[in-house]
């Protein structure tokens, strides 16, 4: 994970006007209106095991990295490190890595242990993170989220967490061009080394969520039915109020229908074979949202999240 901290710093040091287009969008608008340099990076957020957290496997034996070359960003070699515990080796890294763009004295690290194994245990800890950070500060922490370095279930569950939320803000992962290169702390080559990942939200709006809520609870029913109910909910009288029953069939119905979500027609809606699958993950990000957690609460009240203050200067 230290190589796109590398990649990152050195764009960030550069501040070429194609790097600048690069960090579009980060920071506060008065920062880019100033022509401040946006883009520091205030915090990272790493999912793993308790074998790489502790260094120890479940016999309590001895657990480090692999070997690997503590290189400068953009060039190979470098000096070879031995293996030794990963938390040990990542800060080491880190402090000569991060400075590059953190201007800050310390640099906040969160530890979270999770299960790589399992894709809805891993989901439900990231969507805690992913939500606490979107309530952190007055707008929230803007997030992008590295899917390179985990197994696929921990990629996955990144994924539909920034997919299902809306909150993260960039996807991407990085690639080296050979082996040599996948063993240095730093990017050896700059040119296709990062790739963004669309971060597409699910393209269900709320008022479909809650039309599958209706369905949950009451089921079959047709589709006026579902429409005088949600207008007399009053939460989306808005939205109602710009559409008749068939613009409603048309707009909201049909859609979930092509995607599974709901079965049968306009005479009797029920849900669909595909919301099962659905289900869970949009009930633990709702769970999540609950909580009205910031990311430092998260932390006092669950132990398997921990904060670290890594000074950097």
């Amino acid at each position: 994970m230290t190589g796109p901290i590398s990649y990152l710093a050195h764009r960030y040091q550069r501040w070429s006007a194609e790097d600048q287009a690069f960090f579009f969008g980060s920071g506060e608008v008065v920062q880019r209106s100033r022509g401040e340099k946006v883009g520091d990076v205030e915090a990272l957020v790493l999912f793993t095991t308790r074998e790489v957290i502790t260094a120890k496997d479940e016999r309590g034996s001895d657990l480090f990295c692999f070997e690997y070359y503590a290189n400068k960003p953009g060039a190979r070699g470098g000096f070879r490190k031995e293996p030794r515990p990963m938390r040990k080796a990542l800060r080491e890294e880190l402090r000569n890595i991060w400075p590059g763009i953190n201007d800050r004295r310390y640099g906040t690290i969160y530890w979270c242990e999770v299960d790589r194994r399992s894709l809805l245990a891993a989901y439900e800890r990231i969507a805690k993170v992913v939500i606490a950070l979107a309530s952190s500060g007055g707008q929230g922490k803007e997030q992008w989220a590295n899917l390179t370095s985990g197994n696929n279930v921990l990629n996955l569950a990144l994924q539909l967490a920034a997919n299902i939320s809306g909150e993260v803000a960039r996807l991407y992962y990085v690639q080296a061009p050979d082996q040599e290169s996948e063993q240095c702390a730093c990017f050896t080559e700059p040119e296709g080394y990062w790739v963004d990942i669309p971060a597409m939200p699910l393209a269900l709006r709320d008022i479909q969520w809650d039309i599958l809520v209706l369905l949950q609870e009451k089921s079959p029913l047709p589709a006026d039915v579902i429409y005088s109910t949600l207008q007399s909910s009053g939460r989306h009288w808005e939205e109602l109020a710009q559409m008749q029953l068939p613009e409603f069939l048309d707009l909201c119905l049909d859609p979930l229908w092509k995607q599974r979500l709901i079965e049968g027609n306009k005479d009797a809606y029920r849900l669909g074979r595909q919301w099962p699958a659905v289900r869970p993950f949009r009930e633990i990000l709702a769970q999540a949202r609950s909580e009205r957690l910031v990311i430092d609460e998260l932390c006092e009240r669950y132990d398997w999240i921990a904060k670290e203050e890594l000074e950097l200067r």
